[in-house]
């Protein structure tokens, strides 16, 4: 027998739907834990200890304001919606998902885009455990069940073109700087870092940005996972314009001579954490905060099962 979850039309109002079950699998606890506990150490010890790095002193300064964000935003965020989401929140269950992935976006970038140091087996340690929290989460979530507890009334269309229209903008800006370059021996936009390819762009051009847009595409069309992926979505991007901006600045001040950061990309990402906030409030107002059964392994319900 398995127990299934109705989805009702966005015009309906079921209490019983909307209290329905948003299963997380016990294991994603303790990967979750273990990865806030991991950042903290990466991420502090790397904001706390710049002798620990090997880069030039623009790129030292970069890493320095990304792990002050992970370590003094993203940790603290993950675990406060660990918290609520075991009493019951449906937000708290999105926000939690889009923490572990900003620490694994995060966890490419220390691995990639660092020297090698003493803190390298804590960065795959960063990586390892952010690839399981998010499988953990992602296959014991209800995506059926998130999408009963959004209310009438989302505008869901220009949030998906809002999507869009960043991850175009975000698209052809690293292609106009990637194209040209593809025949040069010593690309420009590697300058100045001491790197041999730029994990930003590998990041953003294989993993998200194409799984933003596919997320945007399910929200246009009603479907369950794009409540999922664009609730999350809009979580990991407005933390990680903050983290632009912050690791821009200090990046800029460790090296102000150097244009790899510059104030005026602080300047840039302060704005772009400003306009994701209408998008993300839009999205997040629909969302019931239903509470529902307290426990470590469930957010309002029991798990799924079969005989």
């Amino acid at each position: 027998m398995t127990t299934h979850v109705l989805r009702p039309t966005r015009s309906e109002s079921l209490p019983e739907a909307a209290s329905a079950g948003i299963y997380v699998r016990p294991v994603a606890y303790p990967l979750s834990i273990s990865l806030a506990a991991t950042t903290l150490i990466g991420a502090g010890l790397s904001f706390l200890l710049p002798d620990l790095l090997g880069g030039p002193d623009v790129m030292n300064g970069s890493v320095r304001g990304t792990g002050l964000i992970l370590s003094a935003v993203t940790v603290p965020a993950m675990l406060a919606a660990m918290w609520f989401a075991a009493r019951g929140s449906t937000v708290a269950s999105l926000v939690w998902v889009g923490a572990v992935a900003h620490v694994l976006y995060q966890s490419v970038l220390f691995l990639f885009g660092t020297p090698f140091n003493e803190l390298f087996l804590v960065y795959v340690a960063m990586g390892v455990l952010g690839i399981w929290s998010a499988v953990a989460l992602l296959a014991g979530l209800d995506a059926e069940a998130v999408t009963a507890r959004i209310t009438p009334g989302m505008q869901r269309k220009p949030i998906a073109i809002y999507v869009w229209v960043v991850v175009a903008l975000n698209a052809l800006a690293w292609l106009a700087r990637v194209v040209p370059e593809l025949a040069s021996d010593e690309p420009a936009f590697l300058v100045g870092t001491g790197l041999s390819t730029n994990p930003v762009f590998v990041n953003d051009l294989t993993i998200w940005l194409p799984l933003m847009a596919i997320g945007a595409w399910w929200l246009w069309r009603d479907r369950a996972w794009g409540y999922v992926t664009i609730g999350a979505m809009l979580v990991m991007w407005q933390v990680e314009a903050v983290t632009v901006a912050v690791d821009q600045w200090m990046g800029s001040n460790a090296d102000p001579s150097s244009d790899v950061a510059t104030m005026a990309g602080a300047s840039l990402f302060v704005a772009m954490t400003l306009i994701n906030v209408p998008p993300l409030l839009a999205f997040f107002r629909h969302v019931r905060r239903t509470r529902g059964v307290t426990g470590a392994t469930s957010i309002g319900a029991v798990p799924p099962s079969s005989s």
